[in-house]
């Protein structure tokens, strides 16, 4: 192996290493969401630090701070917006339902309909 081969495969493990145990020192709550969000989070922290503040909590919420009494994010992550392809695919079915439902409710109208007639035509055939 090259020397660089090496160095990739070193570094790989080193960050798996770490990261399986910061996954194991956090909560499971807040395992989700440790990623990127708490790398930038950690950036930006350093970066209004380097400005010369030395609160950031007030600028910046922290992603990984948990509350205490229920063991939940404090701050969880935003949800994703839905996926429009999704959408319209839940529409189509969801109005596929209801013309299927619609036609079942117009036939038993016609059977209803047609006994009705049946009915009528058997009276007046008697008189």
């Amino acid at each position: 192996m090259s020397v660089s081969a090496l160095a990739a495969r070193r570094n790989s493990s080193h960050r798996r290493w770490r990261l399986s145990a910061c996954r194991k020192s956090r909560s499971a709550a807040a395992r989700s969401t440790w990623s990127a969000t708490a790398s930038f989070y950690d950036a930006a922290v350093e970066l209004i630090r380097i400005r010369g503040r030395k609160n950031p909590s007030k600028f910046l919420n922290d992603p990984i701070s948990v509350n205490p009494q229920t063991s939940q994010l404090l701050h969880p992550p935003a949800s994703l917006p839905p996926d429009p392809r999704k959408m319209a695919l839940q529409a189509r079915v969801k109005a596929d339902q209801l013309a299927v439902a619609h036609r079942a409710q117009v036939g038993q109208q016609k059977a209803q309909a047609s006994v009705i007639h049946q009915k009528l035509r058997a009276e007046a055939k008697i008189e």
